[in-house]
């Protein structure tokens, strides 16, 4: 069963992103990070500090304090949240191929601003998830900082606001628990319905 725990992050946590993708790496797969992540996170400052896990395998300390996700049911529309980073793809600028033959590619940046784009991006996002998005939703995006081991790097983070429909219920489901669009070990892809 998918469940979710909400933590809230002492006052004062620094600034850098990627040390809190540290601390709930550290807490979901132990200090060596042994295991594959079967987990999604988001990191909510403008909520105060709550970090959401969601995951079908709580480790025991945060089991007690999870619920389960509500799933909605096919053909239910829901108001949704979406904590995202839309990029769009380009092929490898070296034509290098992966393993299985296909091109290789790379995320590239949406235009900075176009609300329209991250809302296009979404809606492609929604037909391979399961739903269909039954208004235009609300869009905020800005730069979060990362840094690790002395490299810097901002990475977009997009909260989606409205209301879904949801069209394969199998598909919405796969979308809860693995997320949406890329950078999901940073703690984006997260949807989230009422």
């Amino acid at each position: 069963m998918l469940r979710e725990v909400f933590l809230t992050m002492p006052a004062g946590m620094p600034a850098n992103a990627y040390m809190i993708h540290e601390m709930v790496y550290t807490a979901m797969l132990g200090p060596k990070g042994d295991g594959h992540r079967a987990f999604l996170f988001s990191f909510e400052p403008e909520m105060g500090g709550v970090v959401t896990i969601r995951s079908e395998c709580l480790p025991a300390p945060f089991l007690a304090a999870s619920m389960p996700v509500r799933i909605p049911a096919a053909g239910a529309v829901a108001p949704f949240r979406l904590v995202a980073s839309p990029t769009g793809r380009a092929d490898d600028q070296h034509g290098r191929k992966r393993k299985d033959g296909r091109v290789r590619t790379r995320a590239v940046a949406l235009p900075a601003g176009d609300k329209a784009a991250r809302i296009s991006w979404l809606a492609q996002k929604a037909v391979r998830s399961g739903f269909e998005l039954v208004e235009t939703p609300d869009v905020v995006s800005a730069g979060i900082p990362f840094e690790r081991q002395g490299v810097s790097f901002r990475q977009e983070r997009c909260v989606f606001t409205g209301s879904l429909k949801v069209l394969d219920y199998d598909r919405f489901v796969l979308a809860m628990t693995k997320g949406i669009g890329r950078a999901r070990a940073l703690g984006f892809g997260l949807l989230t319905t009422y």
